[in-house]
């Protein structure tokens, strides 16, 4: 694993923002890397070819997503990344908006927000794909994954989730989620139902 993730300087900055110290947290957001530190999963993925008809993707809500990234320990269950809670992300962008871009609305153009916040925010992917057949509510078929891999693997074949380490106690930052939205004064509804579903 990599020693320092994306996600243990956004730690160390939270913690800063919390304690009032603004200067420090805008100088630690600045220690990112334009490359990723954490390399892509070998994967031997294949394009499928047959693709039965199947249910339009359903809805998802906090409720449904918020489980299943706890029980992965806020890991992409394909390369092993930290997560972060996407509200915390949001909440630090909103505080540094120079050092670390994050826009409104969890559409992250590209252009406009920052790398480090691309790479860790947190989805839940359907291994087998649910466009090619797999079951869109099975919580065995869903896990915790990062945008890359995501993105990368698409509704490709071959890509199988790793084991999840029971020793491993990253929570993705949740822990400070309330703290950080009365920081930044900024309890939307957004956030108050992912703070409830996530038990903080």
């Amino acid at each position: 694993m990599v020693e320092t993730e994306d996600a243990d300087i956004l730690e160390i900055a939270v913690r800063l923002l919390l304690e009032r110290r603004d200067g420090e947290a805008e100088a630690e957001l600045l220690r990112f890397t334009p490359d990723d530190p954490v390399p892509p999963p070998v994967i031997h993925s294949v394009t499928a070819t047959d693709r039965p008809s199947h249910a339009p993707r359903p809805p998802t809500s906090p409720s449904i997503l918020a489980p299943v990234l706890k029980r992965d320990k806020w890991r992409c269950r394909y390369c092993q990344r930290k997560l972060v809670a996407a509200g915390v992300i949001e909440l630090i962008g909103s505080l540094c908006p120079e050092q670390f871009p994050f826009p409104p609305g969890h559409h992250m153009p590209v252009d406009r927000t920052h790398p480090a916040a691309l790479r860790v925010y947190p989805s839940v992917d359907h291994v087998h794909a649910g466009s090619l057949g797999g079951d869109w509510h099975d919580q065995n078929n869903l896990v915790a994954a990062c945008t890359p891999c995501n993105e990368l693997k698409s509704d490709t074949l071959g890509w199988g989730a790793t084991p999840i380490s029971e020793g491993d106690e990253w929570k993705g930052l949740t822990e400070y989620y309330r703290s950080l939205t009365e920081r930044a004064s900024s309890v939307r509804p957004y956030h108050v139902r992912w703070m409830e579903a996530l038990g903080v």
